[in-house]
């Protein structure tokens, strides 16, 4: 079927104002995962996803981690399927995606194995409603507050509005039900739910959230007996230590030539971006891909808490391209006083001490961990797609590691 069996009992059925509501309600879910708070996402997800999510989160408390979904942004969105079978109208949104996506940490830290760069992938976003619903002003409601009485979504045991009582499920306008991850590679450590699309009693959804959180809890005590005993087989041997930085001059491989353009152009762009923006610039990330570009991810002028992308290519500033997901004040750092300016020596610098002599530079990026700012530098294997390594140093050449 194609959305016109929709249109057919719901003329006023829009595709462009359904694809703009399904990219904030991407951005919503993503909010709430990255933040851990399910309950801000209620209103747009289906009894089965609400409770997915908000056992992924118990168990990511549990363990002391969460999902981090750094400066993700939708790169398109299209319906890719739409089927109406006289219960359910249907609808698959499929979103091309772009940012980082990982586990990390309770203090932000990538998990052991996690990876940080920003890639490309796509997810397929099923929505439901009750087939004889038609389009109708809670379609336009916001997201994340209650459509009763618009306090902040507070959510009851009984999925009530903890102000008015309103139920907040709503089977009359589009509620999410399920998320798969179609790319070729599937990100690892990124979790995408494959969920049954039909709505289920709540005793079974119950039982499912104490089967879901039982699983949990074994494999995370599986998985913590086995890093104690990796823990304890490294501590024996002794800790390892990085390789020392030899020069090679950064002659940057053919393969991918551009990266050496944006090294030897990230002064020029930092430069731009504070003429640009007439305000003190706290960044959350600076990002240079293998194509030239360098990205530049900004706190946003009208929100403490909102992100704006700025882009350098070919001498030529663009933005600001609102972020899907925000900041966070402890991810921040300033950009008057950063030096930027030993990049490429720091560049040279990953070459060498990686040991992978046909190595390329891959995407340097600068972000705050933990510790203090920290570049990232993945070096990639020419002829062996799998040696892979990331040179992290401090802007200011110091405390180097390899990993």
């Amino acid at each position: 079927m194609t959305i016109e069996t929709i249109q057919r009992h719901d003329p006023a059925f829009d595709q462009t104002a359904f694809l703009s509501r399904a990219e904030a309600v991407l951005a919503l879910v993503l909010r709430a995962r990255a933040e851990g708070r399910p309950e801000q996402a209620r209103a747009v997800l289906s009894e089965d996803m609400a409770v997915r999510i908000g056992a992924e989160l118990e168990g990511q408390r549990a363990a002391g981690r969460r999902q981090v979904h750094d400066g993700v942004r939708v790169r398109s969105a299209e319906i890719a399927e739409a089927a109406s079978d006289g219960r359910w109208d249907t609808i698959a949104v499929r979103f091309s995606l772009e940012g980082a996506a990982y586990e990390a940490k309770a203090d932000g830290d990538p998990v052991p194995g996690a990876n940080r760069d920003r890639r490309r992938w796509a997810e397929m976003w099923w929505f439901q409603r009750k087939a004889d619903a038609t389009t109708s002003a809670a379609d336009d409601a916001p997201l994340d507050r209650c459509p009763g009485c618009g306090a902040p979504l507070a959510p009851t045991s009984d999925d009530e509005c903890a102000y008015c009582q309103r139920s907040l499920t709503d089977p009359s306008t589009w509620a999410l039900t399920r998320i798969t991850d179609t790319s070729s590679t599937p990100l690892a450590g990124y979790s995408a739910f494959t969920i049954d699309a039909t709505p289920v009693a709540r005793a079974a959804r119950t039982a499912g959230v104490i089967v879901t959180v039982l699983i949990l809890v074994l494999v995370l005590v599986l998985g913590a007996a086995a890093a104690a005993a990796i823990f304890a087989s490294k501590a024996g041997k002794g800790a390892s230590t990085p390789t020392p930085p030899t020069s090679t001059g950064f002659v940057t491989p053919v393969a991918n030539p551009q990266v050496k353009a944006s090294v030897n152009d990230v002064v020029a762009a930092a430069a731009a971006l504070q003429a640009k923006v007439s305000r003190p610039v706290m960044l959350k990330y600076i990002y240079l891909y293998v194509d030239g570009r360098i990205d530049f991810q900004v706190q946003a002028a009208d929100d403490p808490k909102g992100a704006d992308i700025w882009t350098w290519k070919g001498g030529q500033l663009t933005g600001p391209e609102q972020a899907i997901i925000g900041v966070q004040a402890a991810d921040l750092f300033p950009l008057a006083g950063l030096d930027v300016s030993n990049l490429a020596r720091l560049c040279d610098a990953a070459l060498g001490a990686v040991g992978i002599p046909d190595g390329t530079i891959e995407s340097p990026h600068l972000l705050r961990f933990s510790d203090g700012l920290r570049w990232d530098i993945p070096v990639q294997s020419e002829s062996r797609g799998s040696s892979r390594k990331t040179y992290r140093v401090a802007p200011d050449g110091t405390k180097p590691e390899v990993f």
